[in-house]
């Protein structure tokens, strides 16, 4: 799920859910809320447990790995001068 203009919309087909508890899109059926860093023995979980990297985060700042939105093909890297 992504916010613009403070409202939230789907990542998949950008449906705005009638209630910010939705678990998945009423549209298209896609979890919400789902960017994932890929690698299954990341340093960064909680006991374990899946925590959603930002809907932005192409890459997880715990181990580096991909993230789930961006081998989905729903997000890219961008180039960002911070000079």
């Amino acid at each position: 799920m992504t916010q613009t203009n403070d409202k939230l919309t789907c990542i998949k087909c950008g449906f705005e859910p009638e209630y910010e508890s939705a678990e998945f899109c009423m549209n298209c059926g896609y979890e919400l809320d789902s960017n994932y860093c890929t690698n299954d023995h990341c340093m960064s979980r909680n006991n374990g447990e899946r925590i959603p990297l930002p809907s932005y985060a192409c890459f997880c700042d715990g181990c580096g790995s991909e993230s789930t939105y961006y081998l989905d093909g729903f997000i890219s890297p961008s180039n960002v001068d911070r000079n």
